[in-house]
Parts: C-alpha cells; structure tokens; sequence
C-alpha cells in the first residue's frame, strides 16, 4: 500500500498542473502580504494572527480549487480506465481508492504548507523571524482551512459521483460563496471575520479570540464535511460493487 501511496502522490505532484497552481498560489499570496497584510488588518501588527488569519483566508479559494481539481480526477475517463487494471489486482479496491484519496490530500497539504512558509518568509525577513509570534498563527489557520477544506472535500466527493464536470462547476461556487454578505459564523471563507471582529473589540492590536458562534459554524461545516464524504465513498463503493 505504501508503493501505491508514493506512486499516486508522485503522479499528484510531479506534472504541470500542480506547478501551474504553486506558482498562482504564490504570486497571488505574495501580492497579498506585501498588499493588504504589510498595512495590518483592522489596527493590528502585519504579523498577528488577525493578519495572518486573512492572508490564509485569501489563500482559501486556491487551495480548495485544486482540492476539487484533484477529486475531479477520480472520476475522469483516465481513472476509470486505470479502475479496470486495479480491480484485477489484489489490493482491494476500497483500499486503493482510500490511498489515492489520502495521496490528494498530502498533495493540497504540501500546497499550503508552502505558502504558509512563504507568509513566514516575508514577514520574518521583514520583521525579524524572532519576533513573528508563529504559534499564534496555528489557532486561526486551523479555524480557516480544516472546516472549509474538509466541506469541499465532501461536497466534491458527492458531485463526483454524478458527473466529472459538476466538480469543477463547484470551484465556481465556492469562488461566488465568498463574496455573499453572510454573517461570520455561516461563512465558507471567514476572511470578513478577521477584518470585522477587532473593529468589534474595539482595542488596539487586540489579542485573538474567537466567539462561541463562530466556533459552532466551524465545526458545523467540520462535521458535515466529514458526512459529506463518508456518504460519497459509500456510494461509490456500492455502486462499483453493482457494476462488478
């Protein structure tokens, strides 16, 4: 299994496609930091969380845009070519199919955890990298991309059962999702949350917190998201078991 992980990951990671996305992911999040973030968010430092919370949330649409570009690839015409070759062979397909699965997820980790070095990067070569409080980032970041990532996730899984091309239709949805007046704690994409709330606090450069409601919201969207792809893999799996 280990062999089959390293091979779909490598065939994840070492094309184009995945280049073109890290160097768009890049560029956009550095316009970002020496833009909006370098100014501070709301009255507070470039570096604090409520900064850094933002710069992660424009990274948001990126990264769930390649998260889906990679579920897309499950049900392309490809993969169910190769389905014929892995369903002869002895590795379960549940498990092949839970491999290649983890394998788009490390690939859409190692995309953020690139950019995240780079938002480190800039502000440490600016700011002194003793000074960045880097543990106060890892609160905010979590609160933005688990929730969100993990809901794409899921409702990608779903709309990949019934045609390829809804999945990429759904990149156009969460695109449009973001720019919605929706209040803080329903909001897919929280980067309102982190350049409203401390105008809330109503104090200078105001240390992170986060009310109840939000976190319900996130672990509303957490949640749900894991429902999302529990049901996706188990329709998949009986309707191959019909076919077979």
């Amino acid at each position: 299994m280990t062999k089959i992980f390293r091979y779909e990951l490598k065939k994840l990671i070492v094309n184009r496609f995945f280049a073109i996305l890290l160097v768009v992911a890049l560029w956009y999040g550095y316009l970002m930091l020496k833009g909006e973030i370098l100014l501070g968010v709301s009255n507070t430092a470039p570096f604090s969380p409520w900064s850094f919370g933002l710069y992660v949330s424009s990274l948001f649409p990126l990264l769930s845009a390649a998260l889906l570009f990679f579920i897309a690839s499950l049900s392309s015409k490809q993969e169910k070519l190769t389905q014929v070759l892995t369903s002869a062979s002895p590795t379960p397909l549940g498990i092949y199919r839970f491999v290649r699965c983890s394998a788009i997820f490390v690939g859409v980790l190692l995309l953020t955890v690139v950019c995240l070095l780079l938002g480190i990067l800039f502000l440490g070569s600016l700011f002194g990298f003793e000074n960045l409080p880097c543990r106060e980032w890892i609160f905010p970041t979590l609160l933005v991309l688990v929730p969100s990532l993990t809901f794409v996730a899921g409702l990608g899984m779903l709309a990949g059962i019934w045609k390829g091309w809804a999945v990429y239709a759904l990149i156009g949805v969460v695109f449009a999702v973001g720019y919605l007046p929706l209040p803080d704690w329903t909001a897919l994409n929280p980067a309102a949350f982190f350049v409203d709330y401390p105008k809330i606090l109503d104090v200078l450069d105001p240390g992170f917190s986060v009310p109840i409601s939000m976190l319900v919201g996130r672990m509303v969207y957490f949640f749900l998201g894991l429902l999302l792809m529990a049901v996706g893999l188990k329709i998949r799996s009986v309707g191959k078991g019909r076919k077979n």
